[in-house]
């Protein structure tokens, strides 16, 4: 009796959960890793910084997606430099340790100083457990030369160099072109980006069904 109780439970405990969470299969991961070719820069004495902001899309702060930031990687002469403060909201960490953002609050910001080198590159990986609508999350980097963000062909006049908007369990990364005539740094090039959604309620469904079965076999070669 009591093995059979072991296997029963986790099965009701499993179909309840798929029925009372019908937004599961909403929720999910991205993973990518963006590079920028910041040759231009390098010699430069002009201090440069990266801007990340995440901004939730239900606009209530709903703490629903976390956003960490690793990898960072700066090119032959490249290094990592101080946070900087001023333009840092509730993100914590650095570019040596990581970065983690939430949008626990309408807006997340992060910004740190670094030394140009050949190359400018980091990973992202965005988790989520359910994807807001209308208007979902979005993720964006800038770089800063000098106090100003460098000028970009975003339509959104917000010069982001990379945005990654969560309107589906994929998402849709987009790339934009630093359009200064001097010290360009392009466009970023993306890795392949890896989504990783949760299990639908259909298989946890059948998840807790199949549980439910080999308890109720279990029971059925017992009474023989």
């Amino acid at each position: 009796m009591k093995h059979c109780l072991a296997t029963l439970v986790p099965g009701l405990a499993l179909l309840a959960a798929c029925l009372a969470t019908p937004t599961l299969a909403r929720a999910g991961s991205i993973t990518e890793t963006v590079t920028v070719n910041t040759t231009s820069f390098v010699g430069s004495t002009n201090p440069f910084e990266v801007y990340f902001s995440l901004t939730d899309g239900s606009g209530s702060g709903d703490g629903n997606n976390t956003v960490t930031l690793s990898g960072f990687s700066f090119g032959s002469g490249g290094s990592a430099g101080a946070v900087d403060t001023t333009n840092t909201s509730s993100a914590t960490g650095d570019l040596q340790s990581g970065v983690t953002m939430n949008d626990a609050s309408f807006s997340d910001s992060f910004a740190a100083f670094f030394t140009p080198g050949s190359s400018l590159s980091f990973t992202i990986a965005d988790a989520f457990t359910s994807l807001d609508s209308p208007t979902p999350d979005m993720l964006s980097f800038a770089l800063v030369n000098n106090g100003a963000l460098l000028t970009t062909n975003d339509p959104s006049l917000n010069d982001n160099l990379v945005t990654l908007t969560l309107d589906s369990a994929s998402g849709t990364t987009t790339l934009y072109t630093d359009q200064n005539a001097t010290d360009s740094v392009g466009t970023p090039t993306l890795g392949s980006p890896v989504s990783a959604p949760e299990p639908p309620g259909w298989m946890l469904l059948f998840a807790g069904l199949g549980l439910l079965g080999i308890a109720s076999r279990s029971r059925l070669r017992r009474a023989r």
